[in-house]
């Protein structure tokens, strides 16, 4: 092969390898990389954050029979493992005794136990600090909750978005946010 069609074929396999990689800007990828969240707050507290994001999934069972399963998505952006570290940190958490984790559709995120799926919606902003944390929950909150959109669900991945009103858990004046987002969620395996 002379060095022209080397050459040519070098060329053309970098072409191949560059249109398959996961682009963070590909519409096929929800417009994140696999393991990301973009979160947007709203209200009272205004911040645009970036993170991690996963999904848990465990089983309650009865010996060998799985009872219901316990859901989590999680998402901050924490540098070091577990949450050290992070900024905010946003959990939408439910239950379900039909799958070990949800399928494609549209959840409600609620403010008290209403029906078989149903997901609570948690916001915590830690960015000044352990001692100043602002934490905002659906869950007893009246006017609070939302929904969370699963557009994909597989074994590995499961992407989708979220809405949720909530409000400061540890105050009496009703400070309230709304946050919002899209995910592209691993599943711990």
């Amino acid at each position: 092969m002379n060095i022209f069609k080397k050459n040519q074929f070098i060329l053309l396999l970098l072409f191949i390898i560059a249109g398959c990689s996961d682009n963070p800007a590909d519409p096929g990828n929800n417009g994140i990389n696999p393991g990301t969240a973009k979160v947007t707050v709203t209200g009272d507290l205004n911040a645009e954050k970036e993170g991690d994001a996963t999904f848990n999934s465990s089983t309650v069972s009865f010996g060998d029979e799985p009872l219901y399963y316990i859901w989590e998505f999680s998402f901050d952006d924490a540098p070091l493992p577990h949450g050290v570290g992070a900024s905010f940190y946003v959990s939408i958490s439910g239950e379900s005794i039909d799958s070990e984790r949800p399928q494609v559709g549209t959840y409600q995120i609620v403010d008290k136990a209403e029906d078989n799926e149903m997901f609570y919606g948690y916001f915590s902003d830690i960015s000044a600090g352990l001692q100043n944390i602002d934490n905002y929950a659906t869950i007893g909150q009246d006017n609070a909750g939302g929904s969370l959109t699963i557009k994909e669900s597989s074994s590995e991945l499961i992407k989708g978005t979220f809405e949720f009103i909530a409000f400061n858990s540890f105050t009496d004046d009703a400070k309230r946010v709304t946050v919002q987002g899209e995910f592209s969620a691993t599943v711990s395996q």
